[in-house]
């Protein structure tokens, strides 16, 4: 059951919902799909299955995924703001070893996609790092939604 809006992206919407299985807090990307239809590409089907097994501390676990109404819904760990939203928040500039601490565990979780998992993020950007409620940093959102749109060119850069 969807408790709120935590996210609302030009792609679609982010909810905190509690997981029918245990309660839990889970996160949900709603993304209509272009044509409306129940399809997706096989890209992100791949890309899906890719971000499944992803396991490192500092990557937003993503759970399953769902097609629904002509929409693709991802389920994912619930974390609690961004850090743009905490930058915002501030009433002082963040300490110089508060934003390398940031830094430090955002890279960590990058390492592992290049390393571990062969995959690049595409839209790292304060907003898609994630702040857990015990305080961990956690990188979300893997271009899923930028390969939704066949009016966006495919990526070329190389990091």
């Amino acid at each position: 059951d969807f408790e709120r809006l935590i996210g609302k992206g030009s792609y679609g919407k982010v909810y905190r919902a509690l997981s029918k299985a245990d309660g839990s807090p889970v996160a949900i990307k709603v993304l209509p799909l272009e044509d409306g239809t129940d399809n997706i590409s096989q890209e992100i089907q791949r890309e899906l299955s890719s971000l499944r097994q992803c396991e490192h501390p500092n990557v937003v676990r993503y759970h399953s995924s769902y097609i629904q109404d002509g929409q693709l819904w991802i389920a994912m760990e619930c974390c609690m703001v961004s850090a743009q939203g905490v930058m915002r928040a501030c009433l002082e500039p963040l300490e110089e070893a508060e934003i390398a601490a940031v830094c430090a565990e955002a890279l960590r979780g990058l390492h592992y996609l290049h390393s571990t998992r062969r995959l690049i993020h595409r839209d790292v950007k304060a907003g898609n790092i994630l702040l857990t409620e015990r305080g961990e940093v956690k990188l979300a959102d893997f271009g899923v939604a930028a390969q939704m749109s066949s009016t966006l060119a495919k990526r070329s850069t190389v990091i």
